[in-house]
């Protein structure tokens, strides 16, 4: 700490310099800060799944489906508790542009409601929405995100399902859903009816996309998932068994290495951060070439140069890489507002921990060899100069 005074001197002799050093480093731990928990999402870290909820899956692919009638028969098994379907809708809400931005799915609404407690939902929105034939309850961040109330009506646009009209599906919007615990489910999914949904389709009446199904305390998985795949071996329409965690994970691979693609991205940043940083700290011991040979004139040791320069450098990588970190942090809540399903994103303290320990060995890398170089500076050679 004595020579804290000389490396902020150093530091504000450029002030442009630093202060653009500075804001590249805090750029890239920013990014950092917001990419590191979707790489953990999409690498099972930051996967919520039920421990003891179960997924039945065509086996060869998912645009395959299941007869609605399979449910009985996983129900029928001994250590399933509850089993119900659910049927992936589609469709566009207001704006093509936004079809994707949250996920429709048709189910059996009494006994999915009870397969996922970590949805919140009054007991008098439930009984509407087992009761209402046209009802659909949806999360909590895409009513607000589209100012949805309960009592409206919300137009659908098939993309997949188009109905008897051959017009857009409309649904009375009797419940609005919130997680049980925070971070727990994802809130930016719309429900509806399948009775309804299955009856008014022109096509594909009596199949569901997957079965889910929870196991009580005498069932085990693995046991119950073979047995399942070993009942329908062989039939026309074979399934594929797994736990929710797997099944999710199965969902997202479809689209690629999601989480290498992105390390790949912030290797890159970070490698192009490093040269130009590293160049920046060479060109900044250079220009103090005189001044570093004055401190070893008034005594200062090579060890203190040493430390001296490479103190500089860890100082300006943790500064800006935790003001990046700690605005990640703070940004990452907000997600949902721009991308709904976004809704249980955090940088943990593992991520906050790794990106700090990125800027330590992003100093030590930029500062290393500036600092043994002016450690071997000669006095008289670097005065003459």
């Amino acid at each position: 700490m004595k020579y804290f005074g000389l490396i902020v001197c150093s530091l504000k002799r450029k002030p442009l310099r630093s202060f653009f050093t500075a804001a590249s480093l805090f750029t890239a731990f920013l990014l950092f800060g917001l990419l590191e928990p979707v790489v953990q999402a999409f690498t099972g870290g930051g996967v919520v799944a039920g421990e003891n909820r179960l997924w039945v899956s065509p086996r060869h692919s998912i645009s395959d489906m299941l007869p609605v009638r399979y449910q009985q028969q996983v129900q029928q098994l001994e250590g399933v508790d509850i089993a119900a379907h659910l049927t992936w809708f589609g469709g566009i809400y207001i704006d093509p542009a936004a079809s994707n931005t949250f996920t429709r799915w048709a189910v059996t609404a009494k006994e999915f409601v009870l397969i996922n407690p970590q949805i919140s939902l009054p007991k008098q929105q439930l009984q509407a929405f087992i009761g209402t034939r046209t009802g659909a309850i949806v999360g909590r961040s895409v009513a607000d995100r589209y100012n949805m109330k309960i009592g409206d009506k919300i137009p659908i646009t098939a993309d997949i399902w188009h109905n008897k009209d051959g017009s857009h599906w409309e649904f009375d919007l009797v419940g609005i859903y919130d997680s049980a615990k925070e971070g727990q489910s994802d809130s930016a999914r719309f429900y509806v009816n399948y009775d309804f949904f299955d009856e008014y389709r022109v096509v594909g009446k009596g199949f569901v996309s997957n079965i889910v199904f929870t196991i009580d305390e005498l069932g085990d998985s693995s046991t119950l998932a073979a047995n399942i795949d070993s009942m329908f071996r062989n039939s026309s329409m074979e399934t594929r068994t797994t736990t929710e965690q797997e099944y999710i994970l199965s969902q997202v691979k479809q689209l690629g290495n999601i989480g290498l693609i992105v390390r790949s991205i912030m290797a890159a940043v970070f490698f192009t951060l490093l040269l130009l940083t590293a160049n920046t700290m060479s060109q900044a011991v250079r220009e103090r070439t005189a001044e570093l040979a004055v401190l070893k004139t008034l005594g200062f040791h090579n060890s203190s140069i040493l430390l001296i320069v490479l103190a500089e450098s860890f100082v300006l990588a943790l500064i800006a890489a935790m003001l990046g970190l700690v605005l990640a942090a703070l940004l990452l809540p907000f997600a949902h507002y721009v991308i709904p399903q976004a809704t249980s994103l955090r940088l943990g303290p593992e991520s906050f921990l790794l990106g700090l320990s990125v800027a330590c060995i992003l100093a030590l890398l930029v500062g290393l060899a500036p600092a043994i170089r002016a450690m071997r500076l000669n006095i008289a050679d670097a005065l003459q100069r």
